[in-house]
Order: structure tokens, then C-alpha cells, then sequence
């Protein structure tokens, strides 16, 4: 018995070759067959085309685009169901609101719901001809802890979208996530430190606190990529950094990954203004990386670390393999 894999995915969600416009459930049937296309080329009695090897045939079959000759056969099946009931458009945060722009053929009845790690609210879509609707939830206290919105029939979860985590503020194929500074900063302290998500109270000066920011860098680029914020301190109080000095504050960071993380992770900063105009917060923001990365001193070898939850920790055997050969496949079958 072959093991199968069933996973329901969002809208605009990355999957092995394109990003899948809408929420699909996908099952993925994995062999252990190990077989290579036969030595000869595949020729069609009937009015098909022939294809000089087998892999270039299914290349073709599958939409995949010209390989070259003597690969092994993928023994793995994937089946994708396309969920066109309803998806989250846009969802829009400023400081006493969210609003959500939801498209889909069956919306009524649906519900909308802001959820959090405690119960949220819930609203019911009214009966109507329009395909595309907006839902609008007060926030006047900020967004609650651990906050996501999720469109469900019933027990059902038909899209959804995290907003206590990076992803909710980065800009996502078909998706725009505008949100203000104060209200930015009330989702990354609703969502706490975790596995994308580390607070500073003060720009690293000192070697050991440079070591513990860049494994943190260094962790962020080998997993989902993350966001440092540098004016926050350990009780999740925004303290914030002088504004003047915020340009300085960045060309040093950014001096600091280059001399410290191997290779050097694409990096971009914001600068976040907070109630104070004279005091701001600086995001440091680390994407995935294409390759497998070390941080340390220097000229001294490097370390290869991960992210533990809320701790970036040097890495194990088997995650560094894992890292490896993900990369090594984004790198073979670009996305």
C-alpha cells in the first residue's frame, strides 16, 4: 500500500510548479517504485506525436516544457481539485478596522470570521447577486492575539489568511495587505516571538549580541524567512529607536548579514513609525534563501542554524540534508 498525502491549500498558494489561483484540496500519492523511462524512443501507431524519450513525452503531457534525455520517471501522482466556492481577495487592516474582500461563485450563507487564539466574530454573507463582497470588523483595541480570517461553510475552512505572522503583511500573488504602522506592529506583538517573528530591544553592538542576531538571520534565510524588529523590548513593549538615527541603524545591519551570514540572504528593512514621530521601529526582514546558509564571526567557519519555534539553534544532521535537497529541487525545477 502506497502512502497518500491529502492537504487543503489557500488561494495563491505556491505549489510545485505554478501558484493555484484559488483554495484546492490536493492529494499526493508517494511510491517507492524506483524506475527509469526505457532506452528507446516512443513512437504512436495512431495520429499522436512521437517524442524521443519517454520523460520528454510526459514533459509534454503534463505541461512541464522541454527536458533533456535520460531522466528517471517520477513514480509520484498529485491530484488537484480546484475550490472555486469562494477565496479571500484582499484584507485590508488599519488602525480600528479589517476589512475583507471575498470573491466567489457560492457565497452566500458563508461565513466570515476574524478568529484569534480566543473566540472572534463571525459574520454571516446575505443572499445576493454580486460575486464579490467586503466584510468589515471593528478592531478598535487592535487585532486579537494569534489573529486570522478564515472563510468557512459550516465546519468547512474554504480560504483563510494569517495576519499575526510576516505573511499576513507581505504582498502575496493577488493578494494586498495594507496595513498601518501601529497596526503592523499590534499583529507581530499579538503573534509573539515564534518560528518567523524575533524582537531587540537595541541595534547589536556588542560581538555576543551580534552572534545572537545574525544566527537569528541565519535561521530566518534556511526555513520560511522571517522579520527582526529592533525596538521592542522582552515584555513586548514597543520602546523604539531615535529616528535620526534610523538610516545608520540600517546600513549597519545591513553591513553586519554581509560580513556574518555566508552566503548573504536578501534582506530588506522598513522603518516603522510609531506614536512618538521622534522614536520608530526597525524591521529587518530575511527571505528564504536558495541555498544552504551559515552565520558566524568573520573568518572563522560557519554554522548552519534553524529555527526552534522562538529559538534559532545550530542545526541537525538530517535538517541540514532537508535543507539541502529542498533547495537542490526549487533549484532543478524553478518555481
Amino acid at each position: 500500500m502506497e502512502p497518500l498525502y491529502w492537504e487543503r491549500r489557500e488561494s495563491f498558494a505556491q505549489t510545485g510548479y505554478k501558484v493555484v489561483d484559488w483554495p484546492t484540496d490536493e492529494a499526493r500519492l508517494i511510491s517507492n517504485l524506483q524506475a527509469n523511462e526505457p532506452a528507446v524512443p516512443l513512437i504512436s501507431a495512431e495520429d499522436a506525436p512521437s517524442f524521443a524519450s519517454f520523460y520528454n513525452a510526459a514533459a509534454s503531457f503534463f505541461g512541464l516544457g522541454t527536458k533533456t534525455v535520460g531522466r528517471s520517471l517520477p513514480t509520484s501522482g498529485v491530484f488537484r481539485w480546484i475550490d472555486t466556492r469562494a477565496r479571500i481577495n484582499r484584507v485590508n487592516i488599519d488602525d480600528d478596522e479589517v476589512r475583507v474582500e471575498v470573491e466567489g461563485d457560492s457565497l452566500d450563507g458563508l461565513i466570515v470570521e476574524l478568529a484569534g487564539d480566543t473566540p472572534g466574530t463571525a459574520i454571516t454573507m446575505p443572499e445576493s447577486t454580486d460575486n464579490i463582497r467586503t466584510v468589515t470588523f471593528p478592531v478598535t483595541d487592535g487585532l486579537p492575539t494569534g489573529a486570522w480570517v478564515v472563510v468557512r461553510s459550516g465546519a468547512e475552512w474554504l480560504d483563510r489568511r494569517f495576519l499575526s505572522r510576516p505573511s499576513g503583511f507581505v504582498e502575496e500573488p493577488g493578494v494586498n495587505v495594507e496595513i498601518t504602522p501601529k497596526a503592523r506592529l499590534d499583529g507581530y506583538i499579538a503573534g509573539r516571538e515564534n518560528d518567523t517573528v524575533e524582537f531587540k530591544r537595541e541595534i547589536p553592538a556588542s560581538e555576543d549580541s551580534k552572534a545572537r542576531v545574525m544566527k537569528t538571520v541565519c535561521a530566518f534565510a534556511n526555513g520560511a524567512g522571517g522579520s527582526l524588529l529592533f525596538g521592542i523590548n522582552d515584555e513586548y513593549e514597543i520602546v523604539g529607536l531615535p529616528a535620526t538615527k534610523a538610516n545608520r541603524y540600517i546600513d549597519q545591519l545591513s553591513e553586519l548579514v554581509d560580513a556574518w551570514v555566508e552566503p548573504s540572504p536578501t534582506c530588506s528593512f522598513d522603518v516603522l513609525q510609531i506614536d512618538d514621530a521622534s522614536t520608530v521601529v526597525i524591521e529587518l526582514v530575511v527571505s528564504p534563501g536558495a541555498a544552504l546558509h551559515g552565520s558566524s564571526k568573520p573568518n572563522e567557519p560557519r554554522k548552519v542554524y534553524v529555527r526552534h519555534h522562538s529559538r534559532s539553534v545550530p542545526a541537525r544532521v538530517r535538517e541540514i540534508e532537508d535543507i539541502v535537497r529542498n533547495r537542490t529541487a526549487a533549484y532543478r525545477f524553478p518555481q
